[in-house]
Parts: structure tokens; C-alpha cells; sequence
């Protein structure tokens, strides 16, 4: 029996006065939201993701605060993965905006759950509010 594997994903919810930093990404001319993260690589912790991830991507430094969601998606590329989505406290750094070899980051926002009716497409917006949900629980 063949056991699937599928990428892991670990993205970062920050929350700052109600407020929720994506980034601006721009992906075959289209602008698009999305929280900052990334590939887990194999031997590394999801919360080692994360940190790793947010401040590649962002100039942040964070610490992983709780776990908000785990499943799976369908990637634009069509491939399967799992996301891993965690709360995660600001604790240093300043944003200087990553690169990386299939989009290009042009900007970012803090968004307020109101705000977040431009999430694309509507399942990430869903898989979003659920997690900005939770961590508003606390």
C-alpha cells in the first residue's frame, strides 16, 4: 500500500488592535490576499515553519501562540496540501517584503474582519474568517 503525502503548509494569522496582516501578492497578473507563510521542510517543526516563513516573507519576528486550524486545500496548481494555520504574536521586526520565485509580494494591509470580503477565493475566505474566529475566542 502506497501511503500519500501531501505538502504542509504553515501560514501566520497576526492580529494587531482587531486588525489581520496579509500580504499583497501578485500571481499571474492577478493581485491577491493571503496570510504570510510557507512550505514546512521535511525534519522542521510547523511552529520552526512559521517563524521561519513570516520572517522571510515579511521582516517580522513572531512566536507561534496556538494552533487555529488544520486541513487540507487544493493548491492553484492543483496539487493537494495541508494548512496549518496558527496565531501568531508579533514580537519584533519591521516589515521588509520578501521574494519569492512564483509571485511577486507588492504590498500589504491589515484588515479587519469586515474587511475580508476580498479574500479570494471564497473557500480561503472561509478557511480565514474560521481561524480569525477562533483566535478572536481567546
Amino acid at each position: 500500500m502506497e501511503v500519500p503525502c501531501f505538502p504542509v503548509s504553515v501560514k501566520a494569522l497576526i492580529e494587531r488592535d482587531g486588525r489581520f496582516f496579509f500580504l499583497l501578492k501578485e500571481i499571474g497578473g492577478k493581485i491577491l490576499y493571503g496570510l504570510p507563510g510557507g512550505l514546512k521542510e521535511p525534519g522542521e517543526h510547523p511552529e520552526e515553519t512559521l517563524v521561519r516563513e513570516t520572517k522571510e516573507e515579511t521582516g517580522f519576528l513572531v512566536k507561534p501562540v496556538k494552533l487555529l486550524s488544520a486541513t487540507n486545500y487544493y493548491h492553484r496548481t492543483g496539487r493537494e496540501n495541508v494548512v496549518l494555520i496558527y496565531l501568531a504574536k508579533l514580537v519584533g521586526g519591521e516589515v521588509k517584503l520578501g521574494r519569492e520565485p512564483d509571485m511577486r509580494f507588492v504590498g500589504y494591509q491589515w484588515l479587519s474582519p469586515e474587511e475580508m470580503d476580498v479574500l479570494q477565493p471564497e473557500s480561503y475566505q472561509k478557511l480565514v474568517l474560521n481561524a480569525v474566529k477562533r483566535a478572536l475566542e481567546r
